[in-house]
């Protein structure tokens, strides 16, 4: 009992000192595009509507961007609550390096999304209602940032895109999620088996 307790009190300290060395920003949309280019997985810019972007900090250096984004959809079927257009911002991209620590992910997320909803009705003079993200089985990625930020998950998401599988999401020297793609075409040539993307939504109380 004791030694259980001494642990989850040392889990506790540890967090509660990542979430004093870790902070966000908003800085400017090109210089996020630039950064999601070199080092996310997809190697693809966020292009088109309105989008709010932070650069992730730990003590100060910059080690990571979010990008939020006008979802590319008008309507998802079959999503509770239903969505209108304005109303939901899509977390559109997300990188950070191997510089940041353990469970920097949700950290990170955690801390954008306390000032997301008045820094996007600051710029666009919009109140945000959810952010929706989705997270793919197929690739092993299973939420588990979204969980620990408190999303929750709405099931699975109709797609008639393709993907390249085989190798799961991973941080590497590249940060998170870029092994995915390393020396692989940006053609996706394997046809998706299944429905495998989930749906996440987060709401303000």
């Amino acid at each position: 009992m004791v030694l259980g307790q001494l642990t989850f009190e040392s889990l506790r300290e540890t967090e509660d000192r990542l979430r004093n060395r870790i902070s966000a920003s908003t800085i400017g949309n090109a210089e996020a595009n630039a950064i999601v280019l070199k080092h996310h997985y997809l190697h693809r810019k966020r292009t088109g509507g309105q989008q709010l972007s932070y650069g992730i900090f730990l003590d100060g250096e910059m080690v990571g961007v979010l990008i939020y984004a006008s979802p590319t959809f008008h309507h998802k079927k079959g999503l509770i609550p239903p969505l209108k257009q304005g109303e939901v911002v899509e977390l559109a991209r997300m990188w950070l390096s191997d510089k940041a620590p353990k469970h920097s992910e949700t950290c990170a997320l955690g801390k954008t999304l306390k000032q997301l909803r008045t820094d996007w009705q600051r710029k666009y003079d919009i109140i945000l209602k959810v952010v929706i993200s989705f997270s793919d089985l197929e690739f092993g990625y299973e939420g588990t940032i979204y969980k620990a930020a408190n999303f929750v998950n709405y099931g699975f998401a109709l797609l008639a895109r393709y993907a390249n599988s085989g190798q799961k999401y991973s941080r590497t020297d590249e940060g998170w999620g870029a092994g995915h793609y390393a020396g692989k075409s940006q053609t996706h040539s394997a046809p998706r088996i299944g429905n495998t993307k989930q749906i996440w939504l987060y709401t303000w109380n």
